[in-house]
């Protein structure tokens, strides 16, 4: 595809500052960066933000020539947030892009998100995703969410949007508070921000296609033990009004104590997602098929 120029377009197209978080990822991080220098929407900047990583990831950023690159190294003593924050603060414009370092896009990302919009202030847009695992690329479901529903969608449903894939305007990101830089949300700061983002009814703009690669390499691995205590601190935060958790709360504890082989444990929360989740046939027969698959995965560990 063509690369699109400033110079050949409306003003109506706006610059975008693309935010990239980085600790120790030199192995991917180059195939990030040139992924969002070639854009065919070329209008952009990025802003590397190093954790100072202790790899050769600063010198393989040197030597990428190219003036839309600029580099900053803080300490976000282990919190995220910390530097997509303050990737956001430096930024020049008035849209914004998130893409880890260790996910990458495809060509015509940008593009589709932007070609389509005329009013850009309230904006959120987000792609479809492609999981890459075993050098295989398998495609997950997007979900459309729509503005008047949601926030109940991802209250209820749990996150479907992956930050790598997310386009907002900075004026919508300020007022939804920023990335959450309180170390109890570690691991779930952008699913807290979304929601925060929803309750203020943005523009939504969701793009059907799988325009983000999303590297589940070694790397990227969650231990059972993390994401067991951040599904408990999700439910405590934000649930613990609720007698009954959403089922993708109790989906999540189930895999994580299956995982930790709390078997007891993990039958309990099983049970639960089975009745939380009796008034949605088709959520219970994906949810079932989804804990076979995990169960056999699991035991042949």
């Amino acid at each position: 595809m063509k690369q699109l120029s400033f110079d050949s377009l409306s003003l109506s197209y706006p610059y975008v500052s693309v935010i990239v978080p980085n600790y120790n990822k030199s192995h991917y991080l180059k195939r990030c960066v040139l992924s969002i220098l070639n854009q065919t929407y070329s209008n952009l900047e990025i802003i590397v933000v190093d954790n100072h990583s202790t790899d050769d990831s600063l010198s393989l950023l040197g030597s990428i020539a190219d003036s839309r690159l600029r580099i900053y190294s803080i300490h976000n003593y282990g919190v995220i947030a910390r530097s997509r924050n303050f990737g956001v603060n430096q930024a020049n414009y008035d849209l914004i892009a998130f893409c880890d370092s260790d996910d990458y896009w495809l060509p015509a990302k940008l593009e589709s998100q932007i070609k389509s919009v005329s009013d850009f202030s309230n904006l959120f847009s987000y792609t479809g995703i492609l999981l890459l695992k075993n050098n295989s690329q398998l495609p997950s479901k997007t979900v459309a969410l729509r503005t008047q529903t949601a926030f109940n969608n991802l209250f209820y449903h749990g996150n479907v949007i992956c930050t790598s894939s997310v386009l907002l305007s900075k004026s919508l990101f300020l007022s939804a508070g920023s990335f959450c830089e309180n170390t109890e949300y570690v691991g779930w700061e952008d699913f807290y921000l979304w929601l925060c983002v929803m309750a203020n009814s943005p523009f939504l703009m969701p793009v059907s296609d799988h325009l983000v690669v999303y590297d589940q390499n070694e790397l990227n691995h969650t231990k059972p033990s993390t994401i067991n205590s951040i599904t408990h601190t999700i439910s405590k935060l934000l649930y613990s009004n609720l007698l009954i958790k959403p089922s993708w709360v109790y989906y999540s504890l189930f895999r994580s104590h299956l995982d930790l082989h709390h078997f007891f444990r993990a039958v309990f929360f099983l049970l639960a997602t089975v009745l939380s989740s009796c008034l949605y046939p088709k959520r219970l027969i994906r949810y079932l098929i989804s804990s076979l698959a995990f169960y056999k995965s699991s035991i042949c560990r």
